[in-house]
């Protein structure tokens, strides 16, 4: 080696040494924290639209990839045949009702009736005490001698007489009375099933209004199934309706990868439909279990040929309000997901997780570091 080559292999070398301890630096003090995966999607709460009523689709007023707003009319079902029910409920509502009018007159009538009963009774009642009153007097004057054995006898057939109107009119008395406490017995009935056939007019009105069905949430129309002239019936998935303004990130990390992850760690996405944009997110929750165990057949370990494998658990991240792909966001889009274990708060972000929404207007990016 020349002497003139000696400084320049010098300075290479303390050159590679240097960026050799640079990178060896930010490993341990940035890289070592940050945990990686490209097993990471865009999630969102999917709303699948189906009918209340069954029955044929008179209109569609949607097409596929249409923004609506909650409220707005998707479908109409042909409404005939409720219109048609809410009109007989209607007329079973008054029927019930002019039968509980009536029975009130019937015991107004009655109420009545039992009035002139109890005035019957006590005029007999009078009578019954002058006949006995005559029939004591009669008597005396037999005694007396002023008075022949027969007008004896006529005072006794008259008290007997009004003896016998005063128990036929206090019978009727309580039989007008009974009547009474029956027809009572009918207005409760009668009471019942006004109410029965109030709540029957109640659900035809819902049925009729449920015809017209319109979006439970904004979103965007996707899925359309539904067709003009179809028969649908509760159940019947015809379209789903998708909010784009409100999705999130599902990363599913390996489980060795968890060790130092906690909610409240700051999270840079990066999606693979906008590559030039990565945005950062938060870490809102954990999943309690593996994917494998909410599967539709769970894996069954307790066997001879067991294979071990790292298994994978979903990490739920939220985006920031004021991230300016919201909406163009789509659920089911790939995305390359970095999480630093080493930033945010996670003590905080464990008191409060159960109040996060789907958004991360709960942190403040700016002050987590």
């Amino acid at each position: 080696m020349t002497p003139s080559r000696k400084p320049i292999l010098v300075a290479v070398l303390l050159i590679a040494t240097a960026v050799a301890g640079i990178a060896v630096a930010q490993w341990w003090m940035e890289v070592r924290f940050h945990e990686s995966t490209n097993n990471a999607y865009i999630s969102g709460d999917i709303t699948a639209f189906s009918p209340k009523v069954s029955g044929y689709v008179k209109e569609v007023l949607v097409s596929d990839n249409q923004l609506v707003q909650k409220g707005d009319v998707l479908v109409i079902i042909e409404d005939l045949e409720y219109a048609a029910k809410v009109e007989r409920a209607q007329a079973a509502v008054t029927r019930a009702q002019a039968g509980l009018v009536n029975i009130e007159q019937r015991r107004l009538l009655q109420a009545a009736l039992i009035d002139e009963a109890e005035a019957y009774t006590d005029a007999h009642q009078a009578d019954l005490e002058r006949t006995t009153k005559d029939l004591d007097r009669a008597r005396q004057l037999v005694s007396d001698g002023w008075v022949s054995k027969q007008g004896e006898d006529y005072a006794t057939t008259d008290e007997l007489r009004a003896r016998a109107t005063l128990a036929s009119s206090q019978a009727a008395t309580s039989a007008a009375k009974q009547r009474l406490v029956v027809l009572d017995s009918e207005k409760h009935q009668l009471l019942a099933e006004v109410s029965q056939a109030e709540a029957d007019l109640r659900l035809a009105k819902i049925d009729l209004r449920s015809t017209v069905m319109r979006a439970p949430t904004s979103g965007t129309v996707g899925n359309r199934r539904v067709r003009a002239g179809e028969y649908v019936r509760p159940g019947t998935r015809l379209l789903a309706l998708v909010p784009l303004q409100s999705v999130w990130v599902v990363a599913n990390f390996k489980e060795t990868q968890l060790t130092h992850m906690r909610p409240g760690n700051i999270a840079e996405v990066t999606v693979d439909t906008f590559p030039s944009k990565p945005f950062r997110g938060v870490v809102d929750s954990i999943s309690p279990a593996s994917g494998a165990e909410f599967s539709l057949l769970p894996p069954e370990n307790a066997t001879g040929n067991f294979t071990k494998v790292v298994q994978r658990i979903p990490v739920k991240i939220v985006l920031p309000a004021d991230n300016p792909l919201i909406g163009r966001l789509a659920p089911g889009m790939s995305v390359y997901v970095t999480v630093d274990t080493h930033s945010g708060d996670a003590s905080a972000a464990d008191s409060s997780r159960k109040a996060i929404k789907h958004n991360a207007t709960k942190y403040n990016l700016s002050e987590i570091r």
